[in-house]
């Protein structure tokens, strides 16, 4: 952005970009590197972990716009663009993530099949492409322990 100055916009829109990304659910790469089971937003965690790869794909374009918005910024740019840039940064397993959800996105509405509907993994993968509105994930599994999952997930209590 080359940014002449850093105004109280791009630090809302900062703080903004990691408030939201505090309730956003939680990679499993994030509660490995934490030695966890899970993590939610709450009284506990409030802010992402240090070692969370989104923040840079959160919080740069949100500051990046601000500025471009507010007059700051020296040079224009396609946020989209910029997004795809930071992740292909990020490395490989990120650029994969990235292209499967732009591709999901893009044919939204669909239904799909998760098969081992019980695990922990897949129901959270479940919730993010219901919550991006990507489709409508059908879990395979006993019901009554793909339920507890979801409870225990809702609850923050470990599996």
């Amino acid at each position: 952005m080359r940014a002449k100055a850093i105004n109280d916009e791009m630090k809302f829109a900062a703080s903004k970009a990691l408030a939201a990304l505090a309730k956003e659910d939680v990679p499993d790469s994030v509660l490995r590197a934490y030695g966890l089971e899970s993590l939610k937003f709450g009284r506990d965690y409030i802010i992402p972990k240090p070692f969370d790869p989104r923040v840079l794909l959160w919080e740069a374009p949100a500051v990046a716009e601000a500025a471009m918005k507010t007059g700051v910024a020296r040079k224009k740019i396609d946020i989209d663009e910029y997004r795809q840039q930071l992740a292909f940064r990020l490395g490989k397993g990120e650029q994969v993530r990235h292209f499967i959800m732009n591709k999901a996105r893009a044919s939204a509405g669909q239904n799909g099949l998760l098969a081992e509907g019980e695990e922990q993994k897949v129901i959270r993968a479940a919730y993010q492409i219901q919550d991006e509105q990507i489709g409508t994930p059908i879990l395979i599994g006993r019901r009554s322990v793909i339920e507890e999952q979801i409870k225990r997930s809702i609850t923050g209590l470990r599996t």
